[in-house]
């Protein structure tokens, strides 16, 4: 939630900003070996405990109903949100993506957020 909340923009006051720094926090480099990513290793390895499925069950569903209260469509949220989640497990099964490939897809997902 902390790094989610740290990538909203101050000046954005639009509907979707949630959204949006959703979509930035999924896109924040990681691979295998760095350290921070033991964060979505071990999530993977324990959510099968009960304990542990239940605070990320909570979590869940908190920031599922902020994103949706969020003024965007549904359908919207679900597929930036979607495609957003893939993008961040990315460095988990392909290694040697290119990072102007994943700049330029967190740009069109971030385009997708904004009504017009």
């Amino acid at each position: 939630d902390e790094l989610l909340l740290s990538m909203v923009e101050p000046d954005d006051h639009e509907p979707g900003r949630l959204c949006r720094a959703y979509v930035r926090a999924s896109f924040v480099p990681w691979t295998p070996d760095d350290l921070d990513a033991v964060s979505p290793i071990v999530m993977a390895i324990v959510v099968d405990d009960e304990r542990v499925a239940t605070i990320v069950e909570t979590f869940t569903i908190d920031l599922d109903a902020r994103l949706r209260d969020d003024g965007l469509p549904d359908d919207v949220v679900e597929l930036v949100v979607a495609a957003a989640d893939g993008a961040s497990m990315q460095p988990l099964w392909w290694a040697g993506t290119d990072q102007a490939h994943r700049q330029r897809l967190e740009n069109r997902l971030i385009a997708l957020t904004r009504l017009r």
